[in-house]
């Protein structure tokens, strides 16, 4: 595999989406300069720009300010939803003089970011540095008012500001798509909730897409106290707010939120041979690259547990399976096995399109045929 070059990059986000830590990791590893994170908010390190554009509207002065931020290629995490349209695609349009990909991040269901918004808004806490107590509670003391909890929830207002933050962010992704850019995606979910083997793969995949070399944190224990980590521990208050139930519930109308979409596609199992013990292929999952999807599996084998797994793709090409995570289910099940203790296999990202998984060069396990052959890659 090609190495890619080495590039700066903004990190399209929203506000209480999650995921900072992962950001500043990015900006950790990066030999790009780096800034504070929404440099463009009013009351932050570019926010003049921001506010001379609201007061002035002069576009050739935007641009202008723009490359000069631009040109020393700083990483830039950006909460778009804040910033007016116009400086959002001023943004994307001259990151592209200066060779920078981008990468959204978000979450896929509204009722948490909009919970946590909420709360920001409400008690003035806005991220673990500046985590108080609430006043009132024992004899602790702190700048927050256990009496914001009297405030009910703006239901409507955080709908309409879900509704606009997904117009937006479709809009910067279609911008992208008609300049030839292939963004990155990944969401909270994908990142802190799903398998441990997926979000590390994503996290994996981001690494190599912006060029960044971390072979450690994809080690033992590392990723995990990243990624799985606590938070604020603030989430058993959001639900102390007056209509947070009625919130919570037209929250659930909304559907998942999604940039790179898997295409529709069957699985054709073959007849296995009897060294083969156990065979599950699990959905596809999306990778962070539109257009590209992963999967994963559990396979045990009398006699193959240390063959190789390969995914062919129409063209011939072959992608890298790993084997060997662990599968503590298999282990009980299989004991008399070697390999079962450690028998779920996970893919690197690959072109969303038909293929067949084989185990060594002879043994066909399934074959995958997408409704649509060609996906954008």
């Amino acid at each position: 595999m090609i190495k890619p070059k080495t590039s700066p990059f903004i990190i399209w986000t929203l506000r209480r989406a999650g995921g900072t830590n992962l950001a500043s990791l990015l900006f950790q590893k990066s030999s790009f300069p780096t800034v504070e994170h929404e440099p463009f908010n009013g009351d932050r390190q570019f926010g003049d720009i921001t506010k001379n554009w609201q007061n002035y509207k002069d576009k050739e002065n935007l641009y202008k300010a723009l490359d000069n931020v631009l040109k020393h290629k700083p990483n830039i995490k950006h909460c778009f939803e804040i910033i007016p349209s116009e400086i959002n695609s001023a943004l994307l349009e001259v990151s592209e003089k200066y060779g920078y990909k981008h990468l959204f991040l978000f979450r896929e269901y509204p009722i948490n970011r909009l919970l946590s918004l909420n709360y920001a808004k409400q008690t003035g806490i806005w991220g673990a540095n500046k985590k108080g107590v609430l006043k009132g509670v024992g004899d602790l003391k702190s700048d927050v008012d256990v009496n914001v909890f009297d405030t009910p929830i703006s239901i409507d207002e955080l709908i309409a500001h879900e509704k606009m933050c997904r117009h937006k962010m479709k809009d910067i992704s279609s911008q992208m798509i008609k300049k030839g850019i292939k963004p990155l995606s990944l969401t909270f979910e994908s990142i802190y909730q799903a398998s441990l083997p997926y979000s590390r793969g994503l996290v994996q995949e981001i690494f190599r897409e912006l060029g960044l070399v971390e072979k450690d944190l994809f080690r033992g224990n590392d990723f995990k106290k990243i990624f799985r980590g606590k938070g604020q521990n603030t989430k058993d208050d959001y639900l102390k707010f007056p209509r947070a139930e009625l919130f919570v519930s037209k929250c659930k109308n909304f559907k998942r939120l999604i940039l790179n979409e898997l295409f529709n596609y069957k699985v054709e199992r073959a007849s296995l041979p009897d060294e083969i013990k156990h065979f599950e292929l699990w959905s596809l999952q999306p990778a962070a690259k539109q257009g590209y999807a992963i999967v994963s599996g559990i396979l045990v084998s009398s006699k193959h547990y240390n063959a190789p797994v390969f995914i062919v793709l129409a063209d011939g090409m072959k992608v890298v399976v790993h084997r060997g995570l662990e599968s503590p289910r298999m282990a009980e099940k299989y004991q008399d096995y070697l390999g079962s203790d450690k028998a779920m296999f996970f893919s690197e990202p690959f072109r969303m399109e038909s293929f067949d998984i084989k185990l060594g060069s002879d043994i066909l396990l399934a074959s995958i045929k997408f409704e649509f052959s060609h996906a954008c890659t």
